[in-house]
């Protein structure tokens, strides 16, 4: 009789350990699949604005980089750019096909507060979050903008700004 107990002990610690490492391969290797995030970039090109895309694009691309091999977040980005001057119906236009056409899980910009103002209100009604770093003269009303984080520098004097 204490040998058949014996026998069954032995395949009782054999068969968690055998639990264990299976599991633990399985999920290595979904965690070796990066998370993709989609978005959608809209700024102004050949401007004189800070959130210009030649100012922003490069500082983008070294954070997706640093988001990829610090965090295994993968980010496939839409780049959208409109020459010289902010102009509300280009950036809701944008907005509204990234939205709605290329689906994006976020979307960076506008970089003029007037196109910031319109697109909040889209980004809002569609439930997509939306990063910027205009508005700094845009009054925050709680009540609406609920997804928009606003990320802020006064230029003259480089205080920062976040809040949404």
């Amino acid at each position: 009789m204490p040998i058949v107990r014996e026998e069954k002990m032995v395949r009782l610690r054999i068969l968690p350990c055998f639990f264990i490492t299976g599991f633990t391969s399985m999920v290595r290797f979904a965690v070796s699949d990066p998370i993709k995030i989609r978005a959608g970039v809209i700024l102004t090109e050949n401007s004189t604005l800070a959130y210009d895309m030649r100012n922003v694009r490069p500082a983008l691309e070294v954070g997706y980089a640093t988001a990829l091999a610090d965090h295994n977040v993968q980010y496939e980005t839409i780049w959208i750019s409109y020459d010289h001057v902010c102009r509300q119906w280009n950036a809701l236009g944008y907005a509204t096909i990234l939205a709605l056409v290329d689906k994006v899980d976020v979307i960076i910009g506008p970089g003029c507060s007037d196109d910031l103002i319109i697109v909040s209100e889209l980004t809002s009604f569609f439930a997509v979050p939306m990063l910027s770093g205009a508005g700094k003269h845009i009054e925050t009303h709680k009540e609406s903008n609920v997804i928009w984080q606003r990320n802020s520098y006064y230029v003259d004097t480089k205080y920062f700004l976040q809040g949404n």
